[in-house]
């Protein structure tokens, strides 16, 4: 092995036979790779020092009968000199030596990390493992302790309990075991445990004016919040409410990568709004130094396309007009770079029509859900790069849900459904919308679903056609748009905030002459059937991420059980005497107990 500095970053990369066996030759050349880095600990180019096995594992640990052998003679030694043997010594010095070094060093950590070898990285500063790591400290399982600092510095590192259980007990741990017990610092994907060190000293070095090995844990963590997602630069087209909010959620999330924001106008006043947000929250504390300096110099405003060249994907907020869309997708097909991926932040529109005039570039829906912070689900549709979704969607803390075909964007489609729903109950029932909200308060506790419309608006709810929703609902959907625009027609206001004050003047209604639970099962029986029929079509189960979506108070499966399948098939034969369509249709009793017992 040897010890190499490449771009300010002492590597060590043990290559020894036998899943590097510490032999004494391995040994007397680590000792002199570990000589070598001490060298080193003046220099202030040096950033770190990444230590690694360059095969399958990180270290096996001590050759077996070598060291049986070492041990006995050793022992001889030293009951007849009361001292240590010099290579005991020797050893143990080098790996003291670098648990203080002033540069942060790195055990980068998979397959086997045993014995000795666990003692190397125990004495490393920071542990990273990936999925295939394997630690442990077997060596009571044949009669001795490891000796070279391995149980203090596991004591350290883990406590005392979880130091007796890996010292004496000579069990191999998993990585997630590891992490559990903190003995791994830092969890990575296959393969990627050297390029995450490598990006965790670049981190340390370009944010923090010195180093401090006690402060690994802040590092650590500080690091955590702007992992990599593998994009670098994102665009986002439209800083309206959505833009605002798509925005917001991306740039408190994913921090390591460079935003940029098309907008028409007032760039330098959103910029200023930014700037004193993100004072505002590290003055709090809600925010780190570190994440406020970070926050601070990665965004842009523009207005023009152009400044959209470099990125890696490019999310469009604008509002919901085909031609508008295509056009800007067609200009950028031959602005950004092929691997730029396209995104759609539709709710209604069919996502091959939307990039119809693209040639170049890879496509898909993402719709986010306002308000975004409070969504638990992204939606994806006709998705051709899961693996970001994925990535994506973890950092963000949410799930992503993906839809193909006539499903574009089948939560917003769901969401209007359940309101359509309460509407055609309101009107057959002759119940005001202030009473609506009353009676399903408690059902929807999230949100109000005449709220939802409060804060739409109507112009905005009648704009849009249903020729590409999901067929079975369409009646339901067309027949809430129409009472919509007879609405408007009567005076109603179609701007946001406007519904539920108009209603409450508009309507002169008596009270519901019928029981608010009866109220609130025909409802919830008609958005069970729904979800159903949906999981059976999608071949998915999605009735939990449906629940989520319009904010049901129980899980649907609840629901279920309490009121039996006879009590929700007669409250979809009601309903559908009212509105006749597939929609109110009862699924059999075999499919609702597929998915709800």
């Amino acid at each position: 092995m040897e010890l190499i500095k490449e771009n300010d970053i002492l590597i060590l990369k043990m290559d020894a036979p036998g899943n590097n066996i510490m032999t004494g030759d391995f040994m007397d050349s680590l000792l002199s790779c570990l000589r070598e880095a001490e060298t080193y600990a003046d220099d202030k180019s040096v950033k770190g020092f990444i230590i690694t096995g360059s095969g399958r594992h990180f270290s096996c640990g001590a050759d077996i009968p070598s060291l049986m052998e070492r041990s006995a003679s050793e022992l001889e030694e030293y009951n007849s000199t009361g001292k240590l043997p010099k290579v005991h010594t020797e050893q143990k010095h080098a790996l003291t030596m670098l648990s203080e070094l002033p540069f942060p060093v790195i055990s980068v950590v998979k397959g086997f990390c045993i014995g000795s070898g666990s003692e190397i990285a125990v004495n490393s500063h920071i542990r990273i493992c990936e999925p295939t790591a394997r630690v442990g400290q077997p060596e009571s399982t044949f009669g001795i302790l490891p000796a070279l600092g391995g149980i203090a510095k596991t004591v350290e590192i883990c406590g005392l309990s979880e130091a007796i259980e890996m010292t004496l007990t000579g069990e191999l741990f998993t990585t997630d075991d590891a992490y559990e017990k903190q003995w791994c610092d830092l969890v990575c994907e296959k393969k990627r445990g050297f390029d995450t060190a490598v990006e965790l000293i670049n981190f340390i070095s370009k944010n923090y004016d010195s180093y401090d090995r006690h402060n690994s844990a802040l590092y650590i963590d500080e690091f955590n919040k702007i992992r990599k997602t593998g994009i670098k630069k994102i665009g986002i087209i439209g800083y309206g409410k959505m833009g605002k909010e798509i925005f917001s959620c991306l740039h408190d999330k994913i921090r390591d990568a460079e935003y940029t924001v098309i907008c028409r106008h007032d760039s330098d006043v959103y910029t200023e709004q930014i700037h004193k947000k993100l004072s505002k929250a590290f003055k709090r504390g809600r925010i780190s130094e570190i994440s406020y300096k970070i926050s601070s110099g990665n965004f842009r405003f523009s207005d023009s396309l152009s400044s959209l060249s470099d990125c890696d994907i490019i999310i469009e907020t604008v509002s919901e007009n085909l031609e508008s869309k295509r056009k800007i997708f067609s200009e950028l097909d031959s602005i950004v770079k092929n691997s730029c991926i396209f995104s759609s932040n539709t709710s209604s529109l069919l996502i091959p029509e939307v990039f119809s005039g693209v040639s170049a570039h890879s496509y898909m829906g993402i719709h986010f859900f306002y308000p975004i912070k409070l969504s638990g689900y992204v939606e994806f549709n006709n998705c051709g790069d899961r693996e970001l979704a994925f990535s994506m969607c973890a950092v963000l803390g949410k799930e992503p849900v993906f839809f193909e075909n006539d499903y574009c964007m089948y939560l917003n489609q769901f969401i209007s459904y359940t309101v359509s729903c309460a509407m055609v109950v309101k009107d057959k029932f002759n119940i005001s919308i202030g009473r609506m909200m009353e009676i399903l308060s408690d059902v929807f506790p999230q949100h109000s679903l005449f709220g939802m419309v409060d804060s739409i608006g109507l112009d905005l709810l009648t704009s849009g056609n249903t020729a590409n929703n999901v067929k079975r609902i369409r009646n339901v959907l067309d027949y809430a748009k129409k009472r919509y625009n007879q609405l408007l027609s009567e005076g109603c206001p179609g701007g946001t905030g406007e519904f539920i004050r108009f209603m409450n003047n508009y309507e002169m209604l008596s009270d519901c002459e019928v029981s608010e639970e009866y109220i609130k099962t025909l409802i919830v029986s008609a958005v069970l059937n729904e979800a159903v029929n949906a999981s059976d079509d999608c071949e998915t189960d999605l009735t939990s991420v449906l629940a989520d979506t319009i904010g049901l108070c129980m899980p649907m499966s609840d629901f279920f059980r309490q009121k039996g399948y006879e009590t929700v098939k007669k409250s979809l034969i009601e309903i559908n005497e009212e509105l006749s369509c597939d929609a109110f249709k009862p699924v059999s009793a075999g499919v609702f107990n597929k998915y709800f017992l």
